[in-house]
């Protein structure tokens, strides 16, 4: 763990990753690491009960929730989160509305063409994983807070394509200035990691 302040308002943030991608002030809001746009402002409320601070253990490693990419698409949202293992290896685990995946394998090409990449569609991963298209988004803001493992799009406007089956999952990333990527994991349910340190929420105050 180190210690980086930040340019911005001269807040101190501890830093556990050895590399981020970026790393954003909880006072401001600003990069402290990293030189990724991020919006200046706090993450909108969301469903999601995991926070920065969340701890669990999937698969018999034990993590930490460090940070958080959220994506606003157009009629949903994705929160990255960003964990840490007990080995330091940083990974993500994905949640909207209830449904989980933790990604381990980042940033994957693709010899899939954009267009074949829809709701419905057959699509193979590495390891010849056979998935189905389930939706497609536009994303429409990004917000980012805390630590921030390898990531690569923080500019909106990138269409958002999820890709599963009962065990596997995928998302890709398109935009028309680069070539897809697409990130893979394991779907979970909460009680395959049973989280600790969680938001409570009271929809009646």
């Amino acid at each position: 763990m180190k210690t980086e302040q930040c340019p911005s308002c001269g807040t101190f943030t501890y830093v556990r990753l050895k590399s981020a991608s970026v790393v954003v002030c909880k006072q401001c809001y600003s990069a402290v690491i990293g030189e990724h746009p991020v919006r200046k402002e706090a993450v909108p409320d969301d469903w999601s009960f995991i926070c920065i601070g969340t701890k669990g253990t999937f698969q018999e490693k034990k993590f930490e929730v460090i940070g958080r990419i959220r994506l606003t698409l157009l009629n949903d949202y994705k929160n990255f989160w960003t964990v840490l293992y007990e080995n330091e290896i940083p990974g993500y685990l994905v949640d909207s509305f209830g449904s989980f995946a933790f990604v381990s394998d980042f940033w994957n090409d693709t010899s899939a063409k954009p267009k074949n990449l829809h709701a419905g569609s057959p699509i193979n991963i590495k390891g010849n994983v056979k998935l189905k298209g389930e939706f497609v988004e536009r994303c429409e803001i990004i917000h980012a807070e805390g630590e921030i493992a390898d990531w690569k799009f923080f500019d909106k406007g990138f269409f958002f394509i999820q890709a599963g089956n009962d065990t596997d999952v995928a998302y890709y990333f398109v935009d028309r200035e680069r070539e897809p990527k697409y990130l893979s994991g394991k779907r979970a349910a909460l009680q395959d990691f049973m989280p600790e340190q969680i938001k409570t929420w009271d929809e009646w105050k």
